[in-house]
């Protein structure tokens, strides 16, 4: 269906500009957390949304990609969030929330614009230095050494059981933090 296709299309290609203007904060200006700091501010973090869905994934990052829609002229870099939102039951859509920096809590909002509706999977694949697969990622964790993906791969599928569209696509990051060693 073409209207799937061109809704599931902007949607990828907004994400992938997003996420090739992405702001990770590097060494020195970035140092490995002592116990009890607080996360910083620019962390990438990709994980399952907590909407009791397996197939919805839910991405935090910074991004120099901000979009104003309230007609505020400032720039600079954004938090954005993308997430499944329930608009009905059994009714979903991937939201993209915006914000520059002093950065609110992180809350699910009714007035985040809809990139895709009628959603039926969005799933991330991070992808380390060596290209191995990870489904999770937290800049600010020592699972991956506070490294930052390489690239990321988006699975994104819309319409209804009956008739759907499923796009793929990976797309390297620009910047990235190097896995820290231990005295950094």
């Amino acid at each position: 269906d073409t209207v799937l296709h061109q809704a599931a299309r902007a949607s990828l290609d907004r994400l992938a500009r997003d996420l090739k203007q992405i702001h990770v904060a590097l060494p020195p200006e970035y140092g490995k957390p002592e116990f009890n700091d607080d996360p910083h501010e620019y962390r990438l973090v990709g994980d399952q949304a907590d909407v009791g869905i397996a197939d919805f994934d839910q991405l935090r990052f910074a991004s120099l990609a901000h979009i104003s829609f309230e007609g505020d002229p400032r720039l600079g870099i954004a938090r954005i969030v993308y997430y499944p939102s329930e608009l009905t039951p059994d009714n979903w859509v991937l939201r993209r929330a915006d914000h520059l920096y002093p950065y609110p809590e992180f809350e699910p909002n009714d007035t985040d614009p809809i990139l895709c509706e009628n959603l039926l999977e969005f799933k991330l694949t991070y992808y380390d230095e060596e290209g191995d697969e990870n489904d999770r990622w937290d800049t600010e964790s020592d699972d991956h050494d506070f490294s930052s993906p390489r690239s990321i791969g988006i699975r994104l599928k819309t319409g209804t059981e009956d008739r759907s569209v499923t796009l793929q696509t990976r797309v390297d990051l620009p910047v990235y933090r190097q896995p820290l060693e231990e005295d950094e």
